[in-house]
């Protein structure tokens, strides 16, 4: 799915939702991609602007801001993989968990110049079992610590 106007006008809001706003799930792969979107909102227990659970799809060129999980308010990866470039991921918490802009649970993924921002919880990006290739970007905690 690509945006046609790019993040700055191309709005899924899931603030009024319970759940990610945006959920990849099982068997989706790098073919499966989301590009130029901005993703606000989303809550309940794992991945809060988006859930990527057993997929593997590519995201690119997105804006992610103002999710709310246990872990993994802007994004979550559990049992899975993703591609991730030109993100910026902000504004985001972890209630009382990990990874309050990026979660990775028993994933691998490929980052490039990936921004996380004003993450509030135990940490703003948090790996277990996990491997990242990350190139470019960074990480701005409030209140916790990056784990790389």
């Amino acid at each position: 799915m690509v945006g046609n106007d790019g993040a700055g006008s191309t709005i899924r809001d899931g603030w009024a939702e319970f759940g990610p706003t945006v959920l990849f799930t099982t068997s989706e792969t790098a073919a499966s991609t989301l590009s130029g979107f901005t993703i606000l909102g989303g809550k309940g227990a794992v991945g809060g602007g988006i859930l990527i659970d057993g997929a593997s799809p590519t995201i690119s060129d997105c804006t992610i801001s103002g999710g709310e999980r246990a872990y993994g308010g802007g994004i979550a990866v559990t049992s899975g993989g993703a591609t991730l470039s030109d993100l910026s991921i902000s504004d985001c918490t972890a209630l009382g968990g990990e990874g309050a802009g990026l979660s990775l649970i028993s994933s691998t993924i490929t980052a490039s110049n990936v921004w996380v921002s004003e993450a509030t919880g135990m940490s703003a990006v948090y790996h277990s079992n996990s491997s990242a290739d990350w190139t470019g970007g960074g990480v701005m905690g409030s209140g916790g610590t990056a784990f790389l």
